[in-house]
């Protein structure tokens, strides 16, 4: 991952940092999880229950939530420039 983002004006946005580390530990494990869904080898209710643990996330549920942020950061980045090309 790039450590400084290049996105002009907009880089000092965002307020948080990824967290690939966690993403990196836990890849395996999220690529499971990803299987078992596709297999249906696992039920969506009792994934996220296993994901959560007294209302906390377990590590494998914060990184399947960091990994989530990228997709949710660059879906928003991408709308912001849009407006700002239709604003010029």
């Amino acid at each position: 991952m790039c450590k400084q983002p290049l996105y002009g004006v907009m880089n000092n946005l965002s307020k948080n940092k990824l967290h690939e580390d966690i993403i990196i530990k836990y890849w395996d494990n999220m690529l499971r999880v990803a299987g078992s869904l596709k297999l249906g080898t696992i039920n969506p209710t009792n994934l996220i229950k296993m994901l959560q643990r007294g209302g906390r996330p377990t590590m494998l549920g914060r990184a399947i939530g960091e990994f989530g942020r990228i997709f949710k950061t660059t879906y928003e980045l991408s709308l912001m420039l849009l407006e700002m090309q239709v604003i010029q």
